[in-house]
Order: structure tokens, then C-alpha cells, then sequence
């Protein structure tokens, strides 16, 4: 009898026979409005371009952030012979430095704070996206200023829930959007 009646196929790994290892920095960041139907491709740079033109897209300046490990959600598990929880999901919370502070940009986290996006991360030192869907944007408007020898810039959080077999799409950057 199997432990796992409805477990599939496992399916193939790509084996990093170089042990090339990517870098996780983030330098900029999408923002695509929800229900949006101008970028079905997202390697597809003159859907972005047409996505953009339409203010069906924004693409932030340089910033810093990190995708960081998820925190598992787990629940009891009803049943015997098995671990006392089981993980049913991943909470994420992505912590953004954003050193471009103006009015405008003032005026541009202010009016993304609470509520949802699709969200996509640009991983500059791997000409990588992923594609993230239903991000809650959290925002701390003003911008922080440090004790004087630090410089002004926006703490941003962007938060989202998946379940245990979603960690958004990885794809090729589409030429000359991000940069």
C-alpha cells in the first residue's frame, strides 16, 4: 500500500553539471494591473512595450531587494501514520529598498499601497524575470530617513500567499524592458 495514493510521476530534474549558481539580486521591479491583456507573452518585449504605453504596466527605477525562503503554513493533520502537521501553503514577504525618492514617487507607492498586482521581479545579474501573480502591496509612505548619514528611500513590502507547488514563473527577460 502506498503512503502516497495520490501521489504522480515524478518529474525531470535539470542537473546543474557546471555547478553554475545564479544570484538572487533584484534591481527593479514590474507592476501589471490586475486583468490585464496586453502581455500574455512575458519574454515578449513589445507586449511590454504596448503594456506600458497603455499604463497597463510600470517598471520601477534601480531598487534593491531579495526574494526571500517562504514561511510554510502548515495545519494538523487528521490523519494517523503520518507527521502531526502538514504544509499546505507558503507565505512570502519580499522587503524593497527604493532610493528614488520624489513627489512622483511619493505619489506612485502611495497609490499601489493595499492593493493587488501582478508583480515581477527583474534578477539583473541573470537577465531573469518571475512572473508573480496576486501580490499584495504593502507600502510605509513616507520615505524612511536614516540618523543623518544615511539616505532617504521608501521601505517597501510586498507580501502573497501560494500553495506548496507555486513559485511563480521563471523566464528569460524580454529584450531592452528591464535594464
Amino acid at each position: 500500500m502506498s503512503l502516497l495514493p495520490c501521489s504522480t510521476d515524478i518529474p525531470p530534474y535539470d542537473q546543474n553539471v557546471c555547478e553554475i549558481e545564479k544570484l538572487a539580486a533584484i534591481s527593479q521591479l514590474a507592476f501589471l494591473k490586475p486583468g490585464q491583456t496586453t502581455i500574455t507573452d512575458y519574454t515578449n518585449a513589445t507586449q511590454w512595450q504596448s503594456a506600458i504605453a497603455n499604463g497597463d504596466a510600470v517598471i520601477t527605477g534601480k531598487l534593491m531587494a531579495d526574494l526571500p525562503d517562504g514561511a510554510p503554513i502548515q495545519i494538523d493533520n487528521k490523519r494517523a501514520c503520518g507527521p502531526a502537521q502538514k504544509q499546505v501553503g507558503v507565505d512570502y514577504t519580499l522587503t524593497v529598498i527604493d532610493p528614488n525618492v520624489s513627489a512622483e514617487n511619493d505619489a506612485f507607492w502611495t497609490g499601489i499601497n493595499g492593493k493587488t498586482y501582478t508583480v515581477v521581479p527583474f534578477y539583473c545579474e541573470e537577465n531573469e524575470i518571475r512572473v508573480l501573480e496576486t501580490v499584495q502591496v504593502s507600502a510605509r509612505i513616507p520615505q524612511a530617513v536614516g540618523n543623518g548619514s544615511d539616505t532617504q528611500h521608501y521601505n517597501v513590502t510586498l507580501s502573497w500567499r501560494y500553495g506548496n507547488d507555486n513559485f511563480g514563473e521563471l523566464l528569460n527577460a524580454p529584450a531592452g524592458i528591464f535594464g
